[in-house]
């Protein structure tokens, strides 16, 4: 996560601040960051001054040094606070200096009194939703509309998870809707993602968007997702063994039946009355499992190969349903995996009349959808650093048997590499 040499450096903001304790601002230089936003309420008359691993005392700001690592700028600002004389300090880091900010914390405790870690980056904001939910907003708005997304896991911050009319919920709305919503929620013992759920559709409820999409945790039929009755459309991607633990456990007047049907039951859970329910082809038994689900909740199934479909082929994505045919570029993201993650998307929207998207924000979502963690390939920085000249490192958070083997597909005519896997 170090800057690149794209010109990026840091700057260190030093405020002495009467009897409080002394205040250190961490600034990445680069990309629009701005610190004084960000400390123009902890600083109030205070004299600011800046260093950099030239010197410290200058009264206007010095030209930025290309940035080298986190661990190296943390040392600049510990250095800093040593040659003031200062015991310890509160230190807010804004954009890359959020990362310094941390390091400092943990290499020298001693000097920091407390931490603000203000917009600590995150490269593309299309963060730990499923590809499908990703490639649907990248054509919403490519046609100039907003949505509201919901989506779980968070990567790097928790406000990832939601995007109230295009923009992640900033912490003050996010805290004040947190306290609304645990305050109502006091003894239901509610779980940290029911909570989360609720914060997410108060806010979306309070602001205008043309569309909401809405990602589900863990299967669907008990999710907390599921109490939206009416959407204009219903998604189910690939089904595979996930969350067993909870998605596989016994339960009265669930029948019994293989490990992938009750997947495929539990999924197709969010089935709606009169709302499409787009999926991708399954086995037999899985298929049927679905289709019975959409039956009983008086669903329109569209499955793939049958009211829709997609190939890939002459470098393209071919698409064509009722409705007619598409001609669209491939996503850009690596993967064989990703053409069918994205025209399911496709379908999804293809079989709903709320809102129009034009073939021409297909094809741009298709070239502008970004999903950090999915094999994304690491740019310049200490770890690459680390590695022999031509080595590249690959990031992927795929966290079940058919993400693994998703991505040993994408790897298997490449050259040889090796895996290192963490596991919780």
């Amino acid at each position: 996560m170090t800057p690149s040499a794209a010109g990026v450096g840091v700057q260190l903001h030093y405020l002495s601040r009467g009897e409080g304790k002394p205040l250190l601002g961490i600034q990445g230089i680069g990309g629009g960051e701005s610190l004084g936003s960000e400390l123009a309420p902890l600083a109030g008359r205070s004299r600011v001054i800046t260093y950099d691993r030239r010197g410290y005392g200058k009264s206007e700001a010095p030209e930025p040094y290309l940035a080298t690592t986190v661990t190296e700028q943390s040392e600049d600002a510990a250095a800093l606070l040593l040659a003031l004389g200062v015991g310890e300090a509160l230190i807010v880091g804004v954009g890359f200096g959020a990362l310094i900010a941390l390091d400092l914390c943990l290499r020298r405790p001693e000097l920091v009194s407390a931490a603000v870690l203000a917009d600590p980056p995150v490269y593309s904001l299309d963060v730990e939703s499923t590809r499908e939910l990703a490639d649907q907003r990248g054509a919403i708005e490519a046609a100039g509309l907003t949505a509201h997304v919901y989506s779980s896991p968070h990567l790097v911050r928790f406000n990832e998870r939601i995007r109230v009319a295009g923009r992640l919920i900033d912490n003050t709305t996010l805290s004040a809707l947190l306290s609304e919503v645990l305050d109502h929620a006091e003894g239901l013992e509610a779980s940290f993602f029911e909570v989360t759920t609720a914060v997410a559709f108060c806010a979306f409820a309070r602001t205008k968007a043309d569309a909401c999409i809405v990602e589900v945790g863990l299967g669907g039929r008990l999710d907390a997702t599921n109490v939206l009755t009416k959407p204009v459309a219903c998604g189910i991607a690939s089904l595979g063994l996930d969350h067993e633990a909870f998605l596989l456990a016994a339960e009265d007047g669930v029948p019994d039946m293989p490990p992938l049907d009750r997947i495929a039951f539990e999924k197709a859970g969010i089935a709606k009355s009169g709302a499409p329910l787009v999926t991708q082809k399954y086995s037999a038994s899985m298929g049927s499992t679905v289709a019975a689900q959409a039956s009983l909740h008086n669903a329109v199934l569209h499955v793939r190969g049958d009211s829709w479909d997609a190939a890939v082929y002459d470098g393209r994505l071919h698409y064509r349903d009722a409705t007619g045919k598409l001609n669209l570029p491939l996503p850009r993201m690596p993967g064989a995996h990703q053409a069918d993650n994205a025209a399911l998307a496709i379908a999804m929207l293809r079989h709903q009349s709320a809102i129009h998207i034009p073939e021409a924000a297909l094809s741009a979502a298709m070239e502008w959808t970004r999903w950090p963690a999915r094999m994304q390939l690491l740019a310049s920085g200490p770890l690459t650093e680390l590695l022999p000249e031509g080595s590249n490192i690959w990031l992927d958070g795929g966290h079940n048997p058919d993400a693994g083997a998703a991505i040993a597909k994408t790897l298997e005519d490449g050259p040889s590499v090796h895996v290192i896997i963490g596991m919780l």
